[in-house]
């Protein structure tokens, strides 16, 4: 007999168990010596969170009243297009008592998560996933993949660093301010509503330069220093945590910065969306010489991350009934396959006058129909794939393939996603 569980909130005394089972599910995430010290302190910021943020919420599944699973939801505003914000519900931490893997625990809390939030009128989630093929399964489509540079400092060019000076505690709200005018020009960026929380943790914990005009901060550059992994104790690396620029002097001057760092640094490892950062370096060859096809050197490391979902289609085409959808004017019915939500399984149709579009009635005319799985139309809508590239690889089928150029259009965005915030 399948034993009854519920899902709810989790209280203080809750939070002991949610520590062994997160240990369990993510063993990597924990330090070697896991004192007892260290514990408590985890312990109590989770708790503290849990009670003071309302934007971060810590949830268990609990069978006879014994927690077996974990889930933390994130409440987040998201930027889609650059001209829309719109909330977004994060998903992290999803654990499962070792002893009831393969009960279906997992499952029961994406569902929880994906009613809480489709009962809240969000439109789309998204998560880091420990296995992309696991959350693919529920709906996920792959974002934007994440390029890591590696780099000497002698491989930047130098300009003026006339700009540039340490930032304190007490830029803190100057940090959050650049950061929040990024995103709310930048499309997938998650804002941060915490005000000054998040940088004050961030100057306390690592090294952040700044570059200003006029007295206003527009960029900056946060990083630490670590030893090279097996050289000598004279050899370190740069490793930039995050880099903010609102113009070309900004992004110029902060990397001055690193240039002149070439007497003490070996290498400068960053992480960034950017597919063409290569283009910015006197040397783009990263890690020596590796070649990867006849002559063509290594320039980058890529690994797929973030993921999203559209669990909402009708709402989510509403909240960006302003946004121009590539200039196109198009009658299009969507068929979409959704196994896990069931009020998003269906057909739609969507009036795009000019870009701008309206969901009518199913039953209205339409000049061609897309089939297409909500993981794929996650990845489509967010610009993270084009749809040609669905197309040609068999992923999304159209009733008519005169239509297939303007689809393509339709569904550009100037630029993917960029998501760089960690949850």
């Amino acid at each position: 007999m399948k034993k009854k569980r519920v899902i709810r909130k989790l209280v203080d005394k809750d939070f002991n168990s949610f520590l062994e089972i997160w240990a369990g599910a993510y063993p990597g995430a924990v330090p070697d010596k896991f004192t007892g010290e260290m514990k408590r302190q985890k312990i109590e910021e989770w708790i503290k969170t849990n009670n003071e943020n309302a934007a971060v919420n810590f949830y268990g599944c609990f069978q006879d009243s014994t927690l077996v699973g974990g889930i933390i939801l994130y409440d987040f505003k998201i930027n889609l297009y650059t001209d829309q914000i719109v909330d977004c519900g994060g998903i992290g931490e999803v654990c499962v008592d070792l002893l009831h893997k393969k009960e279906h625990i997992s499952k029961e809390l994406m569902e929880f998560a994906h009613n809480h939030y489709y009962d809240r009128g969000y439109c789309l989630t998204c998560l880091y996933p420990f296995r992309p093929d696991f959350y693919a399964k529920m709906g996920y489509g792959i974002g934007n993949k994440m390029n890591q540079y590696s780099f000497e400092p002698k491989s930047l060019s130098v300009t003026q660093k006339d700009n540039i000076s340490y930032l304190t505690l007490e830029d803190a709200k100057s940090l959050s301010e650049c950061f929040n005018r990024y995103a709310t020009s930048t499309h997938g960026m998650i804002l941060r509503s915490d005000g000054s929380s998040t940088f004050n943790q961030m100057l306390s914990g690592m090294k952040v330069i700044g570059y200003r005009e006029d007295e206003r901060l527009i960029g900056y550059l946060a990083f630490r220093i670590r030893k090279v992994e097996g050289g000598s104790w004279l050899q370190h690396n740069i490793h930039i945590m995050e880099f903010i620029y609102e113009s070309p002097k900004a992004f110029r001057g902060l990397l001055t910065f690193l240039a002149t760092q070439q007497d003490q640094v070996h290498r400068i490892l960053y992480n960034t969306h950017d597919h063409d950062f290569h283009h910015f370096l006197k040397e783009p060859r990263s890690r020596g010489n590796e070649s990867i096809f006849h002559i063509f050197q290594e320039s980058n490391i890529q690994g797929v991350g973030i993921m999203y979902r559209v669990i909402n289609v009708t709402k989510f085409f509403s909240l960006l009934s302003d946004h121009c959808f590539g200039g196109q004017s198009i009658k299009l019915k969507i068929s979409i396959q959704d196994t896990f939500i069931p009020e998003n399984n269906g057909s739609y149709i969507i009036h795009f006058q000019k870009g701008k579009p309206k969901v009518i009635s199913a039953q209205e005319d339409n000049e061609v129909e897309m089939s297409i799985d909500i993981a794929r139309f996650s990845s489509l809508i967010m610009g993270a794939v084009g749809l040609s590239k669905l197309y040609n690889y068999g992923l999304v089928e159209l009733s008519d393939t005169r239509f297939l150029k303007l689809l393509d259009k339709l569904f550009s965005t100037d630029q993917p996603p960029f998501t760089i915030e960690p949850f």
